[in-house]
């Protein structure tokens, strides 16, 4: 996945994030801020539930941005 330019970023409880070696997409729902990394590209915050990120194991998952 191409980031170029893309700060380097930690993540912590709340955070949304892409994993760049992977692609992925990362919801960070619970721990401490960790130590900065290349691999990791911060993209907000959400407001979820445990029980609602849950749901989001077995299917699809679309991401709206709001301003």
């Amino acid at each position: 996945m191409a980031v170029a330019g893309a700060p380097s970023s930690s993540a912590g409880a709340g955070d949304l994030a892409i994993y760049t070696p992977w692609g992925n997409i990362a919801f960070f729902y619970e721990g401490e801020r960790g130590e900065h990394s290349d691999e990791l590209v911060h993209l907000g915050t959400f407001d979820a539930s445990r029980e609602q990120l849950a749901a989001l194991e077995s299917g699809d998952v679309t991401v709206t941005v709001v301003d």
